[in-house]
């Protein structure tokens, strides 16, 4: 992970962020640094792997580029990638176009935001992804559980939903006294807690205030997970107990299975 308080640090979140742009941990094309998006492809791409079947049928909501829906329909699968943005749908279609052969029409792309549950197919899918730290934008833990309903509604018998593991990417920073409050000290990006819970906002470039030390009115707040929430987040959903990826200590995911 970056440190996203240290100016020196070379994958330093800020460098390419100024006036409020995106910051590499949340790019919808390469949200994680390359070793464990490799790592996290490719045990995707062995979750997918259902028994016999040839196939799995996906859902992969915050498709972004296609990170993980090209590899998944370049394996066989049928996947529907889902997303609020037309230009990563765009650029989703066009490595789609470059697979060549029959790729395409396994593919389908939704433009669509995942909280209009309207929007979604119907299913019912093998697998849904829920990656690309996309759980740090839900800052309301009913939220979480209303996504993860809808979810499990549109999950085929014994299919499952993953999740990066956010909390064993990001908390382990915190404890080493990274991710702290305050400005950086090139004055290029400003952290800010709420006092009471897990919650920071993220100011670039001149969003950042230092007379501001909590997030306020205009601020886009994320939430660090920590994996009790999680896990009661997929209980109160109808989920089982989540279970690691298929990676061991080094797993990328948590999965959740459908209760009974």
């Amino acid at each position: 992970m970056t440190d996203p308080t240290d100016p020196t640090d070379p994958t330093d979140p800020t460098e390419g962020a100024d006036d409020g742009e995106a910051i590499p941990w949340l790019d919808p094309d390469r949200p994680h640094e390359d070793d464990r998006d490799a790592a996290q492809v490719a045990e995707i791409l062995e979750l997918a792997v259902r028994g016999d079947a040839a196939s799995a049928s996906i859902l992969d909501l915050g498709c972004g580029g296609g990170r993980l829906l090209a590899p998944l329909v370049a394996a066989g699968h049928a996947v529907v990638g889902l997303d609020r943005d037309p230009d990563a749908l765009a650029r989703a279609a066009a490595v789609l176009a470059d697979l060549g052969g029959d790729a395409v029409s396994r593919a389908e792309l939704v433009h669509a935001d995942f909280d209009d549950e309207a929007a979604w197919p119907d299913g019912p899918f093998d697998l849904v992804l829920l990656v690309g730290n996309t759980l740090l934008t839900i800052v309301d833990p009913l939220a979480a559980v209303a996504l993860l309903e809808r979810i499990r509604r549109r999950l085929a018998p014994g299919g499952r939903v993953v999740l990066d593991d956010v909390a064993a990417d990001f908390w382990p920073e915190v404890a080493e006294g990274r991710w702290t409050s305050g400005i950086s000290e090139d004055g290029a990006m400003q952290l800010a807690w709420e006092p009471d819970d897990a919650v920071f906002a993220l100011r670039t470039g001149d969003e950042v205030d230092p007379a501001r030390e909590v997030p306020g009115p205009g601020d886009r707040r994320f939430r660090l997970w920590t994996r009790g929430l999680v896990r009661l987040a997929g209980r109160t959903a109808g989920f089982d107990e989540p279970g690691p990826g298929l990676g061991g200590p080094a797993s990328t995911v948590i999965v959740f299975a459908a209760r009974g």
